[in-house]
């Protein structure tokens, strides 16, 4: 019984984690890819690719790449905002920002 317990309790201390850590990045998404990608990364805009969906690793290679150059990202204009591009957006990010 007390075996099955600490298991419960150390397995449900590991989703906690993971849980805060993809509540984080769908705050980080709304916040600064909602503009361009829509709302919970579904674009309404043909000429915007949706995000929702890719894995966290998946999104981190694809910033990285446009961040070094190696993707290269068309020019885009959102309402209300200036018109960038994704290696713009990426040029001065950190490597923890991405």
């Amino acid at each position: 019984m007390k075996k099955q317990l600490l298991a419960t309790v150390l397995f449900s201390s590991l989703l906690i984690p993971s849980a805060l850590i993809a509540a984080d990045g769908a705050s980080i998404a709304n916040d600064q890819c909602a503009s361009c990608h829509g709302k919970d990364g579904n674009s309404t805009d043909g000429k915007v690719p949706n995000i929702a969906g890719f894995s966290q690793a998946g999104l981190v290679e694809m910033l990285q790449a446009y961040k070094a150059g190696d993707r290269k990202g068309d020019s885009y204009q959102a309402k209300g905002e200036a018109a960038t591009d994704m290696n713009a957006v990426t040029k001065d990010m950190s490597a923890a920002d991405i």
